[in-house]
């Protein structure tokens, strides 16, 4: 039987693979690794630096954000209110429109941006590179320990920042397991008995 999970990272692999006819793997790769392209923003010591940070996140076809649909004024916005990193989120069958809007946005503003997407290949990894992202997520639960250092190591050479994300303690001793230097909890959709500080605080220890 086919989870719902196994289903998201099959269509997933689709598009990608569909994107990969247009642009080989080979071309993607060397694309990321061009002279000319503008170096990684250094999104590791925004996480680690001590003070608050504000991670501002995009999603341009959420139902309750009508009043956000231009992504350059929304980013023009986040800068000036000193915003220090933007989070694109990357919908189903729409990457189209994310890779113009991304691109469109390190045009116009030098806010670091985080491409919050499911990476399950590293095709993807070199695409957001030549895309212009500065750091990007990687969900631990679609993807076992060897791809996970894999993944890891090949975001970091590239010089951008992994946000490896952890849903409970299991996984989080997973992502320290690779040495992954940034690790956020996602506790989105908790269900459980425990209130929501309670949830994070159990991941953390």
């Amino acid at each position: 039987m086919v989870t719902v999970e196994n289903r998201i990272l099959q269509d997933v692999a689709a598009e990608v693979a569909t994107r990969e006819a247009r642009v080989t793997f080979r071309d993607v790769k060397d694309q990321s690794r061009s002279p000319g392209l503008p170096a990684a923003l250094d999104v590791r010591s925004v996480f680690l630096g001590s003070g608050c940070n504000l991670v501002a996140g995009f999603d341009r076809f959420a139902s309750d954000w009508s009043d956000h649909k231009d992504p350059v004024d929304f980013a023009t916005r986040l800068e000036e209110c000193g915003a220090s990193v933007l989070s694109y989120m990357v919908r189903r069958g729409r990457f189209d429109i994310a890779a113009q809007d991304i691109r469109d946005i390190k045009a116009a503003v030098d806010l670091p941006l985080l491409l919050d997407d499911l990476i399950v290949d590293p095709y993807q990894i070199h695409e957001a590179r030549v895309l212009g992202a500065d750091a990007l997520a990687l969900a631990v639960w679609t993807m076992d320990q060897h791809k996970l250092a894999a993944l890891l190591d090949r975001t970091e050479s590239l010089g951008m920042t992994a946000l490896v994300e952890v849903r409970n303690p299991g996984e989080a001793a997973r992502a320290v397991e690779v040495g992954a230097s940034v690790v956020a909890i996602d506790i989105t959709g908790y269900q459980g008995p425990k209130t929501l500080p309670e949830a994070f605080a159990g991941v953390c220890s």
